[in-house]
């Protein structure tokens, strides 16, 4: 990676400009990366805003990247104004771009054209887009984490697949469009392929509570098969609960917090009396 201050360009990067710079294709590409580049940037203001602080932008063959320090905020109106101004700039310079197509006609109707595909691309509900990272987190605080990811993971398989069907159809109309069904294959390999180094969700549920930072946290054992008003039990008010979950061999499964605990009793508890 060429480190150029907060900016590191990857060495394929500058190889596949040399590549568009022989084949005439330049302006395509300088157009397409100022788009993201400005979406990326946008999410660094909208960072710095409130209160996160960013590591670097990376420019790679397949996209720009914005690389954060750390993801967790306090409140979800934190994460959709994150998350959500990398689009909004998009959707911003698509509307310029269409109000000067008549002066700069080929300029005007390329960024137009490329800024509405990346607010497209980018606001679809799939992980790890920014439409699907505002879904996971509002998810998250309705359904639990747990539950938000895997409705997410299906989601993002039914729309990867729509495209992925689409993109044959395309090729076979045109014969030579292969964008959307690159798109697609990108996107269903995210779904399976993506792993977070730590879950942010879970993490700030640990540390917040009522958007209030948690001191005190205690962690207790539960076999699989255990019943979870048992568990509750335990609970002590002063402490904010964390569970590890264990087969009958003692190995971990999973972990539970407390609000996904009282949240599955009080599902279960309405269920039985509809």
């Amino acid at each position: 990676m060429l480190k150029l201050g907060k900016l590191y360009i990857h060495f394929l990067t500058i190889a596949m400009f040399i590549v568009f710079t022989l084949n005439d294709h330049m302006p395509e590409l300088c157009a397409s990366y100022f788009s993201m580049l400005l979406h990326e940037l946008a999410h660094f203001a909208a960072a710095a805003a409130i209160g996160l602080k960013a590591s670097h932008i990376a420019l790679y063959p397949f996209g720009v990247n914005l690389k954060l320090k750390n993801k967790l905020t306090a409140r979800v109106s934190e994460d959709i104004i994150l998350y959500l101004s990398g689009p909004a700039v998009n959707i911003m310079l698509a509307l310029i771009s269409r109000y000067f197509i008549n002066t700069f006609s080929d300029i005007g109707y390329m960024m137009y054209r490329i800024n509405i595909c990346l607010f497209v691309m980018n606001v679809m509900p799939i992980l790890p887009l920014d439409g699907g990272c505002v879904c996971k987190r509002v998810l998250s605080g309705w359904i639990g984490v747990y539950r938000a990811g895997i409705v997410l993971k299906w989601i993002g398989v039914i729309i990867a697949s729509v495209l992925f069907f689409a993109g044959i159809y395309i090729i076979k109309k045109t014969g030579y469009n292969y964008s959307v069904i690159i798109i697609a294959v990108f996107l269903i390999g995210n779904v399976f392929t993506q792993r977070e180094k730590y879950n942010t969700e879970y993490i700030r549920e640990l540390m917040y509570y009522g958007n209030k930072p948690v001191r005190k946290m205690r962690i207790y054992g539960a076999y699989c098969d255990e019943d979870y008003r048992d568990i509750v039990k335990k609970f002590l008010p002063a402490y904010y609960s964390l569970i590890c979950i264990m087969d009958n061999d003692g190995r971990v499964k999973e972990f539970r917090t407390e609000k996904e605990i009282i949240s599955h009793i009080l599902e279960n508890n309405f269920m039985k009396k509809n």
